[in-house]
């Protein structure tokens, strides 16, 4: 058994038994016998949302595309890393992980440690989670 199915077993074995909820009273009677009807409030418009539709940060897809460059090169590599100011407070770093995805980080300058990154990259980059 797995340590999800387990967790939830256990979540499902201290869960009380609960009873099905009692449906809403009618509507409310202020004092004086003014009678309230209940009025739902009118619901949003729902807008439909696509890919089409967001704004494109140009810069961002092209510092996505060059780690996406570096993976593709070096098909033994399964990480890439882009820091295009490293002067730059914050420190922004376009981070690709091969058969993952890319994405952007934001470091403080006065915390950035490119060495550090490096090292940590190498010690923790072969766990796989």
């Amino acid at each position: 058994m797995s340590y999800l199915d387990r967790l939830k077993r256990k979540i499902l074995e201290q869960t009380p038994e609960c009873e099905a909820t009692k449906g809403t009273k009618g509507a409310f009677v202020a004092p004086g016998g003014t009678y309230v009807p209940f009025v739902a409030p009118e619901l949003a418009p729902i807008r439909q949302i696509s890919a089409d539709s967001l704004p494109i940060d140009t810069e961002a897809e092209v510092r996505r595309r060059h780690v996406l460059g570096m993976l593709a090169e070096t098909p033994d590599t399964r990480y890439a890393v882009v820091v295009v100011n490293p002067d730059a407070d914050p420190v922004r770093l376009t981070i690709g992980i091969r058969n993952i995805g890319t994405f952007e980080v934001e470091i403080q300058k006065a915390r950035f440690d490119a060495f550090r990154l490096l090292d940590l990259i190498e010690r923790h980059g072969i766990a796989v989670h």
